[in-house]
């Protein structure tokens, strides 16, 4: 019976303790690897290109807040999600999260654009002690970038060869 209390005292220590170990995570990326990750070179008109980018934010739930098309600069931002934090009793505030989008297209030649795009994740606490405490994080997830130009390459099929 004494090893088995010893047992699950052992157990008990090591769940609480865990959570104070440490793990080495991912070191941040260099400038040159946030840049190769958020561009890319396509091969289309200038005027397909800035248009599938639009279509990409508005199929990605953005709202378009800002579009040049002599400059190539196009700035988008989702719609926000508010949350309000505490426990049981107790209301520590309100959340608001939302992401803000940026792209930049730039012909390069006849039939080829550069597009840079890169994505802003926000978070706001306001509560009776602090008001409109903003936090903002450039999101360096690879995922996000493949799947934006994935969508874009879709687009640009859909603009290239069925309109």
């Amino acid at each position: 019976m004494k090893s088995s209390i010893k047992t699950y005292f052992i157990c008990f220590a090591a769940l609480c303790l865990g959570g104070c170990v440490t793990y080495d995570e991912a070191p941040a990326p260099t400038p040159v690897e946030v840049q190769a990750m958020q561009s890319r070179t396509i091969d289309c008109s200038y005027k397909v290109a800035y248009a599938a980018v639009i279509d990409v934010f508005q199929e990605l739930g953005y709202i378009i807040q800002n579009s040049e098309f002599s400059t190539g600069l196009v700035v988008a931002k989702s719609s926000v999600d508010e949350a309000v934090v505490g426990g049981l009793w107790m209301n520590m505030g309100n959340v608001m999260m939302w992401r803000t989008a940026t792209a930049h297209i730039e012909e390069l030649n006849n039939n080829q654009v550069h597009i840079r795009v890169s994505f802003v994740a926000h978070r706001q606490l306001s509560n009776e002690y602090v008001k409109n405490s903003e936090r903002s994080v450039a999101l360096n997830d690879a995922q996000i970038y493949t799947e934006f130009y994935s969508k874009i390459d879709n687009a640009i099929f859909i603009r290239k060869n069925l309109r």
